[in-house]
């Protein structure tokens, strides 16, 4: 790892119930989101206790980036550089103090938080959202990623965007490109059990879209349960690991 070409950004909703990551090495952009349900563990979690699934949770994500320890464990390191509130409350995007990023400003009421990061001469947006939930939600849905402009700038958006695959049409024309395989299911309490009183349906709930970038290489983390219980999940959403070539 480069450490003099190293950027990492955080997303925190109220109560830290979801992550995302910028890391920066030499041309690659590295992302990963993961919505973590962190106030409670799956019903189904046996004698695990809170500390040791954020543990666990810390694991998992050190497998697909190492440095990511620093944030979960040592968000001292970083500064907050913007924030917007979501339904289930503030979300926050951090950075590195030796980082100069230019925050893009949306209103206020949007849950999207939005960065410019300039290397090597090319201007990179990254965006983070949280967007309205439920099946009903999808013109609010709408709405809100139509404040998005899209331009010449590359741009790169991850989330929890709640989106159904009925609206990936309107995805589609607004200029973004989803990374994602339609099969890639980042909710599914068909085999994740998370809640008691769950309704059992799976779903596409987060996604990498990108816009005026090659595709980028994705892999799903969290979707493999803890060993040695064969029902225990470490969040009701599992996460997304994009890697971008710039």
């Amino acid at each position: 790892t480069d450490h003099l070409n190293e950027i990492k950004i955080g997303h925190f909703p109220k109560k830290e119930l979801a992550r995302t990551i910028l890391f920066f090495q030499m041309n690659k952009l590295k992302f990963l989101t993961w919505n973590i349900e962190s106030q409670g563990v799956s019903f189904q979690a046996g004698g695990l206790s809170l500390p040791e699934k954020h543990e666990a949770v810390i694991e998992v994500i050190k497998e697909h980036e190492p440095d990511f320890d620093e944030l979960f464990l040592t968000s001292s390191e970083y500064i907050k550089i913007c924030s917007a509130t979501s339904h289930a409350g503030r979300m926050c995007m951090y950075a590195k103090p030796n980082i100069q990023v230019a925050i893009v400003s949306y209103d206020s009421q949007l849950p999207i938080v939005s960065v410019d990061i300039t290397t090597a001469n090319k201007k990179i947006r990254f965006s983070s959202a949280h967007l309205c939930p439920g099946k009903d939600g999808a013109y609010t849905r709408e709405c809100q990623l139509n404040q998005i402009t899209l331009d010449d700038t590359p741009h790169v958006l991850m989330g929890d965007l709640n989106v159904r695959e009925a609206e990936n049409d309107y995805i589609t024309e607004m200029g973004w490109t989803d990374a994602t395989d339609r099969m890639d299911y980042t909710w599914n309490s068909l085999v994740n059990l998370y809640h008691r009183d769950g309704y059992k349906f799976r779903c596409r709930f987060d996604r990498i879209l990108y816009h005026g970038l090659p595709a980028p290489t994705y892999s799903i983390i969290g979707n493999e349960p803890l060993d040695g219980n064969v029902n225990c999940y470490l969040s009701d959403h599992f996460g997304l690991n994009a890697v971008f070539t710039i």
